[in-house]
Parts: structure tokens; sequence; C-alpha cells
């Protein structure tokens, strides 16, 4: 099973301006001058010593991954604006012939978790087939809402792909081949769902726009049974300890509560997500490096990995 991430962000997307990429470049020439850099053949390898954040980005767009399952099945979870760059990917295989199958799950209907579905271009292209899943009533109505003449100028029927919905039970699970899908609902405005991935003995749990509170005892002990020892935890992380207080009901977790709960249910990797729009990446890098330094504050001998998601991330179980 292999999982890449192509929309990292929350709330809104958040491409880089001239004044980031400015500071990024001032960065890179400063170490090249420190490094005493002069031979232009080893530009390339100058630039792999840079720290991630000068040389590369956590990304801009909003959430969206992508898992191939060991039998080839695509899964796509939530449709921001990362689906548009996974779409043109996509074309490179079955779908680029309209012979491609795609199962989207949504894990709720704000708009950057919907946005990009409109700018997919596999489902342009007779002849490919694409289900929309979520326990969110009506979801196929919330789809065509986006799409309506006010807001886009292609309404969804008019896309040419069999694209059909199929509203999930809370708590149930859907069988796509060899994998089972399972959500679960989680606090947020209007509500959230997670999913969680299995597929022949590893597991995938994608758990964005959660708010979480220390009060809120036996829903904590349900939603650590829910992500109980997977293999990687992926989860809303937008903001600071300080900020998730002064944001309180606004919908999501912070760094600290991101790793409680991995520790809480056993998880082997913990990918920090929906990263805060105003967060430039040397912010990224910063919050990330203080819940590893909180993880093991905690516990010293953690085996656990945290990494920051970013767009291109990706892993293979």
């Amino acid at each position: 099973m292999k999982v890449k991430c192509y929309g990292s962000r929350g709330s809104i997307p958040s491409p880089m301006n001239s004044a980031m990429i400015r500071s990024k470049i001032a960065a890179a020439l400063q170490s090249a001058i420190e490094q005493g850099l002069t031979d232009p053949a080893q530009i390339d390898a100058f630039i792999d010593t840079l720290p991630f954040e000068v040389a590369n980005t956590y990304g801009g767009n909003t959430t969206c991954m992508y898992i191939e399952d060991d039998a080839g099945n695509n899964i796509i979870l939530d449709a921001g604006s990362g689906i548009r760059p996974l779409g043109l990917e996509l074309l490179g295989k079955a779908f680029g012939k309209g012979e491609g199958t795609a199962h989207l799950f949504i894990t709720h209907t704000h708009w950057d978790h919907i946005m990009g579905f409109p700018f997919f271009v596999p489902a342009f292209i007779p002849g490919n087939k694409i289900t929309i899943y979520s326990p969110k009533e009506k979801i196929k109505e919330r789809f065509e809402g986006q799409q309506r003449f006010q807001y886009f100028p292609i309404a969804l029927h008019e896309m040419n792909s069999t694209i059909t919905f199929k509203v999930l039970p809370e708590h149930s699970a859907v069988s796509i081949g060899e994998t089972v899908v399972r959500n679960f609902i989680q606090p947020h405005p209007g509500d959230s769902y997670s999913y969680r991935i299995e597929c022949n003995g590893k597991s995938i749990v994608f758990a964005t726009d959660i708010e979480l509170f220390l009060k809120d005892f036996e829903y904590l002990q349900s939603c650590a049974r829910f992500f109980e020892n997977a293999d990687i935890l992926i989860f809303d992380a937008q903001y600071t300890f300080e900020e998730a207080l002064q944001k309180m009901s606004w919908g999501h977790s912070s760094t600290t509560m991101a790793v409680d709960m991995a520790l809480k249910a056993g998880i082997k990797e913990l990918w920090l997500f929906h990263h805060e729009p105003t967060y430039g990446d040397e912010k990224i890098k910063a919050v990330t490096d203080h819940a590893i330094k909180y993880l093991h504050t905690l516990v010293p001998d953690s085996t656990m990995k945290i990494v920051a998601a970013y767009e291109g991330l990706e892993a293979v179980l």
C-alpha cells in the first residue's frame, strides 16, 4: 500500500509569494558563501545539503491524499486543491484512456476539502468511473451546489466521467477488493469524519479537521481505539498549543494534541497535517521540531517518527 500527499494545507490555498522565494534564495546564497561554493558542477550536491525549509516547500494546496492499495485500487482522501495535480498525474495511468476507476472519500464539505474537484481532469474524460463516498447526507447535492453556474462554469452533470455518490452509515466499513475503509465521526463545526484504510495487515488513518479536548475522556478513548496501532496517522495539527486555546471551537487541533493522541494509540508514524495557511516553511519546521521535542520529553526512548506532511511526501507499507 502506497500513500502520497498532494495537499497539506488547511483552510485556504497558500502559495508562496515573492518575498518568501527571495528569503529562500538569500538563505541558500548565504550558505553557499559559507561553504565557499565556486564550481557550478557542485550546485546540485550543494542544494542537497540545504535544510528542507530552504531548498523545498511544504506546499500550498489544500487537503488531498492518494493511496494505491496492493491491488492497484485508487483511493483518494478529500478533494481540496491538491486533487488537481493528482489528477494530472493520474492521466499517465488508465485515467488518460478513460479506463480509470477512483474511490474518493470526503471527510466533510468545507471549501478547502472539495474546492479542487471541478479541476480534477479525470472527471472530464468519458469512461472513467469515480465513486464519491461520505457519511454526509446529500453529499451529491453539496457537490452539485459547488458547481452551480453562479460559482463555476461547468456543472457537475457536464463532467463526462461516470460519477456516483454513496452515503455511508456512520462508523461503517466499505470494502474495495481486499482493502477496508472505515469511518469515524469527529468533533468539528458541522462534523467531520476520519477514515481508517486497512490492507494486508497495514493501516493508515486520515484524521483531519478534528478538535479534541482533554475533558472529553470517553470520546478520546474511542478515538484512540479507532486510531490504534496504525502504521501512519495523518492528523490535524494546524495550531500550536497557545493558538488552539485562542481559537477554541474553530475545529482544529494542536501539535501537542497530535502527539498525545499518537502516543495513546500506539502509532508508528505521525504526519502533522492541515498546516495553518499563515505559516511559512520555517514556521512549519519550527512547530514540527517542537512536536518532536515534546514527544521525547514525554517518552525519551519513543521510536515513533514525526514528520510534517508536504506535497510529495510518500510512504510504502
